[in-house]
């Protein structure tokens, strides 16, 4: 049940944009778990797979002795809880974020800043080198939302009313021209970007939908959804799959060549995300949805804004909360 919780948490954050799920399994103290248990996923599982298909004992007792290698339950309950939180909080974050957008982004501001010391007790040294690693990580991330300028962003929503319109069947006025379906070269694009995504997705505080949006298959992927492009989709999550299964390897390397460097490294992603989570926006309407574009303090300290500080105080709170329950009850971090 508490692994199921923990992918459910995790499964929310992914709805959140500019929080990733690799933030909350930091957090939760899982992450190095989950990057070992992706990284043994591999050719002998598959070897497993099709000799149980024979249905000698044998075979069953191989496949059972690899899917306990590789973490299957704990990854399976995981993928789980990730799913049942898409499933039951996606309408209701979608309000929040709409409706409710400074409150929701503030919850969040206040739940990784408060959960940096987690990534922070982790390290083993803390000296110049740990340092630049944390910096370089806060630069980049920063500086990756700078990469889509405001007329873009702009642009690319009325590109997504325009699907969505057609999704519809009301083209609007004057017309609206469908995106061509992807040829060879950008079905391979697609597959690589995909790739890039979930490698972001993994890595704390990058959002792997904004990777999508950076490198311009986002829409792309909304109108093979829209339209059921099966061809486009497979390419899609067989791209997401590879990266996957690539990056893990990368990390779990990482993770036990330079450990102290890429723990540093992950917290400065982490610190570079509050810029993404800062709850006061610049605010531009566009049809009927809201665009929320660079970063402004408050002119005035009105209720909207006490509420979206309270919330943040919330979302730390929570987190410390938690920190002081697990040490009273001797919980282990894992």
């Amino acid at each position: 049940m508490i692994t199921f919780l923990k992918g459910f948490l995790i499964g929310l954050a992914n709805i959140i944009p500019g929080v990733s799920g690799g933030t909350l399994a930091l957090i939760l103290g899982i992450y190095k778990r989950v990057i070992d248990a992706l990284h043994n996923i591999g050719l002998p599982l598959v070897g497993a797979v099709f000799a149980a298909l024979t249905l000698r004992k044998d075979a069953w007792r191989r496949l059972g002795a690899e899917l306990q290698r590789i973490d299957a339950v704990f990854l399976g309950v995981l993928g789980l809880g990730a799913v049942a939180a898409v499933a039951a909080t996606s309408r209701l974050m979608e309000y929040l974020l709409e409706h409710q957008h400074a409150p929701a982004y503030a919850f969040f501001f206040g739940l990784v800043l408060a959960s940096m010391m987690f990534p922070y007790r982790y390290l083993r040294r803390r000296s110049v080198r740990e340092l630049i690693g944390f910096a370089l990580a806060a630069v980049l991330t920063v500086s990756l939302t700078f990469m889509v300028d405001e007329e873009e962003q702009i642009a690319k929503v009325r590109a997504k009313q325009d699907i969505e319109r057609l999704e519809a069947g009301d083209a609007g006025e004057g017309g609206v021209v469908r995106l061509e379906r992807p040829d060879a070269a950008r079905l391979g694009f697609i597959g690589l970007s995909a790739a890039l995504a979930i490698s972001a997705m993994v890595l704390p505080g990058i959002s792997g939908s904004f990777v999508l949006l950076l490198l311009g298959v986002y829409f792309d992927v909304l109108q093979a959804v829209n339209d059921r492009q099966v061809i486009v989709l497979g390419v899609f999550c067989i791209g997401i799959l590879g990266g996957l299964l690539i990056f893990s390897r990368i990390m779990s390397f990482l993770l036990s060549r330079l450990y102290n460097v890429t723990m540093a490294f992950m917290i400065g992603l982490m610190a570079g995300s509050l810029w993404v989570l800062w709850p006061f926006k610049r605010v531009v309407a566009v049809g009927t949805e809201k665009v929320y574009l660079g970063n402004v303090w408050p002119a005035a300290l009105g209720a909207p804004e006490l509420i979206a500080v309270g919330a943040g105080i919330l979302g730390a709170g929570i987190v410390l909360a938690s920190y002081l329950v697990g040490r009273r009850q001797g919980f282990e971090e894992v």
